[in-house]
Parts: C-alpha cells; structure tokens; sequence
C-alpha cells in the first residue's frame, strides 16, 4: 500500500473519561501506564502530561503525578496521541510463524490504573536470596525497596515489612528521612536484621523439582504523624539462580544449588496482543 494511503504511518489517537473518587481528595493521585507502543504525546484535562522524547519504547511502564491536572470528584478527560516505532528500533516483534502485525504494534497494549497514596510511595519491592548452600538449610533475605517523595518539603517516617509464608511472620522496620522530591532506596539486609536469616526454608521450586512455594511481602510507610502514606504487597519464592561455566565450555544453571536443564518451545501471544486467561493457560499447559 502506498505511504500516503496507509492508516499506520500517521499518529493513532486514545481518548477517555474518567471520574476521580472523592476520596482521593488531599492524596497524591498517580496515573499508570503498563504499556505504551512505542511513542505518546499524553494530555489530561487538556494540559499536557509528558511528551514523546521522554515516553518512549515497547516494553517500558510509566507512572506519572496527576494531581495538579485532575479533578477530584469530578470527570476528567485523558487523551494520548502514539506513533509506532521506526526502523531499527527495538518494538514489539515476532517471528516467521505469527508475523509482525501491519501497525507495528503502536497503542495501548496493558492497563491504565489510577490510584492514590500519601505523599511517600514505596515502588519497586524485591527480595533477594542467598542459601548456605549446599545444605540450603539457611536462606538470607535482602529485602530493597523505592521510596520516593512527591512533595516539596522534607518527609520523616518509618518504612515496616513482613513477611508471611513462613512459620513465623517475618517484621522489620527502618526510620527514613526524605528530602523534598527524592527518591531513596531502602535496604534490608540478613546482617542488620537477624530474622531476615530463616532457618529451614520452604523454598521455590521450578517444575518437576519442587513445589513453587510462595511467600508474601508486605511494605508500607507510615509518616511520623502517624498516617500510611502507601502500601505495596507483592509475592515472592525463596530461591537463588546461579549459573558457570563447564570444563567443556558449555553453562550449567543451578536452581538453589541442584543442576537444572532448561527446556522449552516457540510460543508466541495473539497477533493483536488480546490476552485471554483461559486461551494462554491452554496453551501453556
């Protein structure tokens, strides 16, 4: 099809309305974006958001402070223009059996969630695992975390964790103080915590090797007038990877010290990104 005639090389538009509870009144409000390909001018409420030289890629999640454009309590309007990606940059593609589909991709390809906290979010949870291997009968946690601070003023609080899954609830807190603005990581090391040291671990096994046991974190900022400010929860499997390299110049994978092989197969989504739960386990399985 000829450049001019073809619907792909022009910028596709997405609109929507939406109503802000009112109770996020007083609260940071965030909009998220799970994916966006591959370029976006966004405006909300007519005001522009954030522009293409920073919202850019195809796997890449944004989150951004709306508080200043929308309306609380009342419909909000959010309008994004994306354009799809050009030669040579990495976009969403696929191979010989399911071909790149004509629009490249370019659009909305997950959710859009709006939310409210404090003014202290804690993003970007994660555990880390080190077993005294090769008895794995002692598992040490290093727990990370971001913090960032969404005002223009100094913030003090207390960052709590826990830990469930095991026989005993895993707790641990840190006091933080943020300047205004910042964004802090905070650590929880086995050294600095001794009941990030578990004794006998129920560990995370992939298939055919175990049962994929799964733990809960829970981590939440409390400012020093005594107000969560954000909660994040996620879920997580005691486990370490390690991988080297063999006498004969091939890599072995360990999972919690025991030699793994890794198989697998070509698998590829739907064409046009449509996720059905149901499809995708059958697939799998």
């Amino acid at each position: 099809m000829p450049a001019k005639k073809c619907p792909y090389v022009v910028p596709w538009w997405y609109r929507s309305e939406f109503t802000v509870p009112a109770d996020y009144k007083g609260k940071t409000i965030w909009l998220s974006f799970r994916g966006i390909n591959y370029r976006a001018n966004i405006w909300i409420n007519g005001k522009k958001l954030a522009g293409s030289d920073t919202v850019v890629g195809a796997f890449r999640r944004y989150e951004f402070d709306v508080t200043s454009f929308v309306k609380v309590g009342q419909k909000n309007a959010v309008a994004l223009e994306v354009s799809a990606p050009r030669a040579g940059e990495l976009g969403i593609t696929f191979v010989d059996w399911n071909p790149t589909a004509p629009d490249k991709e370019m659009g909305l390809w997950q959710e859009v969630v709006l939310s409210a906290t404090g003014p202290v979010t804690v993003r970007h949870s994660f555990v880390d695992t080190k077993l005294d291997l090769p008895s794995a009968t002692t598992a040490h946690l290093t727990v990370r975390a971001d913090l960032r601070n969404s005002t223009d003023r100094p913030v003090k609080g207390t960052l709590h964790g826990k830990i469930t899954g095991t026989p005993e609830p895993i707790e641990f807190s840190q006091p933080v103080e943020l300047a205004a603005s910042q964004t802090q990581e905070v650590i929880f090391t086995p050294e600095k915590v001794a009941s990030l040291n578990v004794k006998n671990p129920h560990l995370w096994w992939p298939y055919q090797m175990g049962t994929p046991y799964l733990h809960q974190l829970s981590l939440n900022f409390v400012s020093s007038s005594g107000a969560t400010s954000d909660t994040q929860k996620m879920s997580f499997g005691i486990v370490q990877m390690d991988s080297e390299m063999t006498a004969t110049g091939g890599k072995l994978l360990k999972v919690n010290g025991k030699p793994v092989l890794v198989r697998g197969g070509g698998w590829t989504p739907d064409m046009m990104l449509r996720v059905d739960e149901n499809r995708r386990e059958a697939e799998f399985r």
